[in-house]
């Protein structure tokens, strides 16, 4: 069975994962999610590694707090700092609000990219790197990734 939940900002278990979910900006109601393993905790009894996934958004330090100390950030990117958009982040955008915000993220791996991106990856890549100097990424269809 599949069973659809509408849920709204604010904290809840889900299928063994504590769950915080934050709205985020764009053209139409979205949320980002902050995933961590119910009542886990690290091997020195803190935080347990968690998974942030950025959903639908522009760049905003809100979002950034809301993934400090995560393992693993999921992040919209998806256009080249050449295209002018709204709604969602360019490289440079999202490098400026990472590198500004008081976060400390394990690794940001970009995703949501449309086709205007195919042969700017690198390019993307340098330009957060510019901003940021955290491990920045590109996430790929069936990437499976260990949450330490």
């Amino acid at each position: 069975d599949l069973t659809f939940r509408e849920v709204e900002p604010g904290s809840f278990a889900l299928a063994g994962f504590d769950v915080a979910a934050m709205e985020v900006r764009h053209s139409m109601y979205c949320l980002a999610y902050r995933f961590t393993e119910e009542s886990a905790s690290d091997d020195e009894g803190g935080d347990p590694p968690a998974f942030v996934f950025s959903g639908d958004t522009e760049a905003l330090p809100e979002l950034a707090e809301f993934a400090d100390g995560a393992a693993v950030l999921a992040h919209d990117c998806s256009f080249p700092d050449s295209v002018d958009v709204n709604n969602h982040p360019t490289p440079s955008e999202l490098g400026r609000v990472l590198g500004e915000a008081d976060a400390e993220i394990g690794r940001v791996y970009l995703t949501h990219r449309y086709p205007h991106t195919d042969g700017e990856h690198e390019e993307m890549l340098d330009s957060v790197g510019d901003r940021y100097d955290g491990d920045v990424r590109f996430a790929s269809d069936g990437l499976s990734l260990d949450i330490e």
